[in-house]
């Protein structure tokens, strides 16, 4: 799983604009949203719009049926969204459980 910092860092922008796009306060432009789906394999819309189409990068936005549809998701961006719904089956984690969830991943991943 890539990180936000090192989306950040590949897109060469300042790592808060990418935690402000998780977080909902602000939407990347249009060139970025190029650049997320490219470095993410996560589309535009589920950038824009993550309480309607889930996005592995901040499952505890999504606010629609729970299991969520996957379909517009590949690669590892599906990879992970499966893991994500496998240790959260009955509804999408919070942002401190989301947390914890990666926490776990990069430690698993490392050995």
């Amino acid at each position: 799983m890539i990180t936000p910092y090192q989306i950040s860092k590949k897109m060469h922008i300042h790592f808060t604009a990418v935690y402000n796009w998780l977080a909902g306060k602000y939407s990347p432009s249009s060139k970025n949203l190029k650049r997320l789906h490219n470095l993410t394999q996560v589309p535009a819309q589920a950038w824009l719009e993550p309480e309607k189409y889930f996005n592995p990068y901040c499952p505890f936005r999504y606010q629609s049926t729970y299991p969520p549809d996957l379909s517009h998701l590949s690669g590892e961006a599906l990879e992970l969204a499966k893991q994500i719904i496998k240790f959260f089956p009955s509804r999408p984690p919070t942002r401190e459980e989301f947390k914890q969830f990666k926490r776990k991943l990069r430690r698993r991943n490392k050995n």
